[in-house]
C-alpha cells in the first residue's frame, strides 16, 4: 500500500466514525482539546481542513498544567503558532496542576485530567447551545485505559475504555493508532511537541505503554485493533443489558417498593443492575462487585447485608427493604387533611389553595395541547373534584402519574428526581378524589394526566394556585 493509500485509509476511518456516532452536526461549533502534541495536531488539522464539508466552526483550547517549565511554555508557544497560521480562534488556559491536586489529594495524572476537562467545558460555554468539545483520544489510549482497568478490576463498563461520544464529547480519532496518527502529521508535514513526562516510569501508563505493550504486540500485532472490537462489542451488550434492567425496575416498581419473589425471577444479569441501582439510590457509595454479589445472594436466600454507604438492605419480607442507620427512626411529620368545599381553601400551615378559572381563549388552547412545563403545569380539567376533594399532605406509597407520563410513578421517586430536600416534602399539598383516594394534582408537579385534558362533563378549565409563605 502507499502512502498515498495509507492517509486515504486513515482518513476514511475518522469519516466512518464521525459518521457512525453522528459526532457532527451542519452549524455546529466544535471545541478541539489542543495540546500540540501529535493526536491533538492530527485532530485539530483533520477538523480545520475539512470545516467546509461538514459545514462546522472549529475553535480550539490549550491548557498549560505549569509542570514542565520551560517545555510546558514551549507547547503553548506551538498551540499559539499553529492557530495563529491556520487562523484558528484559541483559548489558553494557566493552570496550577500540582497545587491543586495536592489540594485535592489527587494523582497528578488525575488531577489534570479534572483540570482539562472544567476548561474545556467553560471555553465550550461561550460558543453556545449544541456546540462539541473534540478530544484526540486514539485506539492506542483507549487499549492502555482497557488493560489499566482490567488489572485493577473493573467490570463490563470499565472495560469498554473510552466511549465515543460522552454527552457533548467526541473522540473521532478513537479507530486510529498512534503509528497512524504520526503517518497523518507526516504526510501534511505538521510538526508537534513531544510531552517528556510521557517517558517518567512512576505513571503506571507509561509503564504500560512502554514496557507491557510491546510485549504483547509480539503476541498481536493487530493488538489495538482486536481491544477495540473487543471494547465495542462489550458497549453494545452493555447497553442491552441496562435497557432491560431499566424497564425491569420501571415495570416491577410498586408504591410499596419491590416484590423480593419477582426480583428472584430476573436473571443474574438484570438483577446484578437492578440491585446496583437500588442500593446507590439508597446511598450506596463505591459498589463493588463482591457488594453486588453480596446483595443478590442475600436476596435469594431472604437475608440481610450491609454496604459500604451504611445501607442496609433486608430480604427476608414480601417487600426488599433498605434502611441507613440513624434514619429509620426519624419521626415522620403530622399528617393533615383539610375537605375542599370551594373555590378556596386555608392550609395548615397558613398558606391557601384556590382555583383560578382559565380564559375562554387560553381554554381552547389546553384543550388541543397536553401541557407539562412550568408555566402551565397546573392548568387542568377539574368538573366535580372542585367541591369534592382533599388537601393533604404526602402519605407512605403515594403514586401517581403526570401529565405526560406512560404510567404511575410513586411519589417519593418524583421528590428523589426532582431533588427536593426530605424536609420539604411533607410541606407539599396534594389534592386527592375524596371517593377513590387517587391523588389528582401534586403541589410542584401538577395535575394528574387524566385531567389534562377536558373529559365528556367537564367543560370548565382552572389553574391551582396556592398563595402565602
Amino acid at each position: 500500500m502507499s502512502t498515498k493509500e495509507q492517509i486515504g485509509r486513515i482518513e476514511e476511518k475518522i469519516r466512518r466514525r464521525i459518521a457512525e456516532y453522528a459526532m457532527l452536526s451542519p452549524g455546529s461549533c466544535v471545541l478541539c482539546g489542543f495540546s500540540g502534541g501529535a493526536d491533538s495536531t492530527a485532530l485539530l488539522h483533520f477538523l480545520w481542513q475539512h470545516r467546509e464539508e461538514y459545514t462546522i466552526s472549529v475553535f480550539a483550547v490549550h491548557v498549560n498544567h505549569l509542570l514542565r517549565g520551560e517545555e510546558s511554555e514551549r507547547d503553548q508557544h506551538a498551540a499559539e503558532k499553529f492557530c495563529h497560521e491556520k487562523e484558528i480562534p484559541l483559548r489558553v488556559f494557566r493552570r496550577d496542576v500540582k497545587a491543586f491536586s495536592l489540594k485535592e489529594k489527587l494523582s497528578l495524572e488525575e488531577g489534570g485530567r479534572k483540570i482539562r476537562y472544567a476548561c474545556f467545558r467553560e471555553a465550550a460555554s461561550s460558543l453556545g447551545e449544541g456546540s462539541r468539545i473534540a478530544t484526540a483520544h486514539t485506539a492506542s489510549d483507549l487499549t492502555e485505559t482497557v488493560l489499566l482497568n482490567l488489572v485493577r478490576g473493573a467490570g463490563p463498563k470499565g472495560l469498554q475504555g473510552i466511549p465515543p461520544v460522552r454527552g457533548n464529547i467526541i473522540r473521532p480519532l478513537l479507530s486510529l493508532t498512534r503509528e497512524e496518527i504520526e503517518a497523518y502529521c507526516h504526510w501534511y508535514g505538521l510538526s508537534y511537541c513531544t510531552d517528556s513526562s510521557n517517558l517518567l516510569p512512576e505513571f503506571d501508563r507509561n509503564r504500560l505503554r512502554l514496557q507491557v505493550l510491546p510485549e504483547l504486540k509480539k503476541l498481536n500485532p493487530a493488538l489495538e485493533e482486536r481491544v477495540a472490537s473487543c471494547a465495542e462489542l462489550l458497549r453494545r451488550d452493555t447497553l442491552f443489558l441496562d435497557t432491560m434492567a431499566s424497564d425491569a425496575y420501571e415495570h416491577l416498581q410498586k408504591p410499596e417498593g419491590f416484590l423480593c419473589s419477582e426480583l428472584r425471577e430476573l436473571s443474574e444479569p438484570i438483577l446484578s443492575r437492578l440491585l446496583k441501582r437500588l442500593l446507590e439510590e439508597a446511598g450506596g457509595r463505591r459498589l463493588s462487585f463482591f457488594n453486588v454479589e453480596e446483595a443478590r445472594e442475600a436476596l435469594i436466600n431472604g437475608g440481610v447485608i450491609m454496604v459500604s454507604g451504611g445501607v442496609r438492605m433486608d430480604a427476608r419480607g414480601e417487600y426488599l427493604m433498605f434502611t441507613v442507620p440513624g434514619k429509620e427512626k426519624t419521626e415522620l411529620p403530622a399528617e393533615w387533611s383539610v375537605s375542599l368545599c370551594g373555590p378556596s381553601v386555608k392550609l395548615p400551615d397558613g398558606r391557601e389553595f384556590s382555583f383560578l378559572p382559565v380564559e375562554e381563549e387560553e381554554k381552547i388552547t389546553l384543550s388541543k395541547n397536553k401541557i407539562n412545563n412550568l408555566l402551565f403545569n397546573n392548568r387542568a380539567f377539574y368538573d366535580r373534584i372542585l367541591y369534592a376533594g382533599i388537601i393533604r399532605n404526602r402519605r407512605a406509597g403515594d403514586s401517581y402519574r403526570p401529565v405526560g407520563r406512560s404510567g404511575s410513578r410513586p411519589l417519593k421517586k418524583l421528590f428523589n428526581d426532582a431533588k427536593i430536600p426530605v424536609e420539604e416534602r411533607w410541606k407539599r399539598a396534594l389534592l386527592v378524589d375524596s371517593e377513590s383516594g387517587k391523588i389528582l394534582w401534586a403541589e410542584g408537579f401538577g395535575p394528574c394526566e387524566e385531567l389534562s385534558s377536558p373529559r365528556e362533563k367537564a367543560t370548565e378549565a382552572f389553574v391551582v394556585q396556592i398563595t402565602g409563605k
